[in-house]
Formats: structure tokens, C-alpha cells, sequence
């Protein structure tokens, strides 16, 4: 080799070399999680944390945590068209939860498993939603998953037509193999944060049952401050009843039964109409259970 090839050798490699130096380093995506302490999260209605039992098991691996988070419908005094995001006329009581605020750069990720357990369904069309809301104002920043007691038949129990801003393609990583576990009133789904619903099925209508865990992933497309949310709702009347369960990698603490909320303005109206609804569905479902 002469002097002159290993100089222009040498030219070359140092400007490769300052290039590199000189171009930005990508950001790497963080597995961002929530605060692990439930006990910092917001509750209306009803919310728990419990070990795995009855027909929900614990995921494997990194969220093998020994908790499981969950919202229900049972016992809770709240009502859901102050609750939902996704008003759809027909709801009773439900509760939500929200977590504290955590940070997000833009491409980091977000990663939970759900699971929606019902002992209702026909036309009684209970849902449940988890989303990642804005820390201040709460609005949509994505939608994790959708579902809707009732459509078992239809094939669109998840999304439910809850939204049409949703297409669990997008998040559910196993979407495709998800398959609603049905349940009758001979074998009916268990799980304590269903409380007296829990062993109940209501009719013959093949949407009593769970759906087994979902998982989720959400890219953020911007740094922000954020909030995970999950919520259920008793459609048409308050018996029978569902639960979300949730859990992502570290999941500790008890949040906070919370009380009974003070209703808000409009409404005390809401809740009248609400029981006598309630009043008439409960005479259809008995005359229904006696013919």
C-alpha cells in the first residue's frame, strides 16, 4: 500500500468517525408503567385488589405479582353516565378507577393485561373500557380495550361498539387467539370482586362468562403526563353484575373502597328515572324466569 492510499484511508475513516460523533442518538422506547401502589390511585364506586381466585388466574412471568387490580359493579352506589367516556343511554351504576400521574417521552410504551368476567348478558349489555387519559383533563389519549356483555353471538363482544374511535387490532396483542371463555348457571364464573354475583349466571344467553386476559401495548406518540383508567358499567338494571380485572408488571397495594359518591348536578333526576327503569326490567326478568 503507498503513503498516499493509507492517508486517503485515513481521511476517510475520520470523517466517518465524526460523523457518527456528530449524529443524534435515537431515544430508546421505556417500558413505562403506572405507580405500583394502588393506594395512590382514585376510585368511584367500587375497586379492590385481591389475589388470583376462583375463575381469574394470575398471568405468568413479569406480572406474576400475586395482585390483581379490579373495578366492579357490585356494591357500587355510582352512577355510570357520570362515569363512562362513552355515554350509550342505557347505563345503572358502575365504578372507575384512575391512577396517579406518571411521565412518558414520545415512543415509550405502555404494556397491561385485562380480563372482563360477566354473569349477565342478552340484552343486558353490561360493558367495561381501559384507556390512558390525559393527567389533567382526562381525555383519550388511547384506548387499551373495549367490551360488551351480550354480543357473544355477534362476534363483536370486544369492541362492543362502546367506541368507534377503537380497533383492538391495534392493541391487543392476542387478539386474534382471544376466545370468550362461556359459562352457564350450571358452571358459572367465579371471582370474589363480584361479590354476590359472583356464581351466578343469568339465563341461558352464552355471553355469561370471561374473556381471559387481553394484553395490551400503547405507543406514546408525545412526552407527556398521563393516567391509566378502568371502568365498568351495569347496563339496563343493577342485577347480576361485572368486573374488570387488571394487572401489569409490579402491581402492589390496596386502593381504597371508596363511598358512596354525592351525586352530581342533574343527577338526582338520572337516578329516578334509573330506579323505576330498574323497577320494570326486574318484573320483565322474573316473568321471563317463570314462563
Amino acid at each position: 500500500m503507498n503513503m498516499k492510499t493509507y492517508a486517503h484511508r485515513n481521511l476517510v475513516g475520520a470523517a466517518l468517525a465524526a460523523l457518527t460523533l456528530a449524529a443524534p442518538t435515537l431515544a430508546q422506547a421505556v417500558a413505562v408503567l403506572p405507580p405500583a401502589s394502588l393506594a395512590g390511585w382514585t376510585t368511584v364506586g367500587v375497586s379492590g385488589a385481591t389475589p388470583a381466585n376462583g375463575s381469574v388466574t394470575e398471568l405468568a412471568g413479569a406480572y406474576a405479582n400475586g395482585r390483581l387490580g379490579y373495578v366492579t359493579t357490585d356494591g357500587s352506589s355510582a352512577i355510570g353516565a357520570a362515569l363512562t367516556p362513552s355515554l350509550q343511554f342505557n347505563e345503572q351504576n358502575g365504578s372507575r378507577i384512575r391512577s396517579a400521574a406518571f411521565t412518558a417521552n414520545a415512543g415509550d410504551t405502555f404494556t397491561a393485561a385485562f380480563n372482563y368476567i360477566t354473569t349477565d348478558g342478552s340484552e343486558f349489555s353490561d360493558y367495561g373500557w381501559a384507556r390512558i387519559v390525559n393527567a389533567t383533563n382526562f381525555s383519550t389519549v388511547g384506548w387499551l380495550v373495549t367490551v360488551r356483555s351480550g354480543n357473544r353471538n355477534t362476534g363483536s363482544m370486544i369492541p362492543g361498539g362502546v367506541t368507534d374511535e377503537y380497533d383492538p387490532r391495534d392493541t391487543i396483542t392476542n387478539f386474534d387467539t382471544f376466545n370468550f371463555v362461556e359459562r352457564t348457571a350450571a358452571n358459572a364464573p367465579l371471582f370474589s370482586g363480584l361479590g354476590n354475583a359472583s356464581g351466578q349466571c343469568y339465563d341461558t344467553v352464552n355471553s355469561c362468562g370471561f374473556t381471559g386476559w387481553l394484553r395490551t401495548t400503547h405507543s406514546f406518540a408525545a412526552a407527556g403526563s398521563y393516567r391509566l383508567e378502568v371502568g365498568v358499567i351495569n347496563a339496563i338494571d343493577q342485577q347480576f353484575g361485572s368486573a374488570m380485572v387488571f394487572d401489569f408488571a409490579g402491581l402492589t397495594g390496596t386502593p381504597p373502597l371508596a363511598a358512596s359518591p354525592v351525586p352530581e348536578p342533574g343527577t338526582n333526576t338520572m337516578m329516578l328515572f334509573g330506579a323505576l327503569a330498574s323497577i320494570g326490567v326486574a318484573l320483565r326478568r322474573r316473568r321471563r324466569a317463570e314462563d
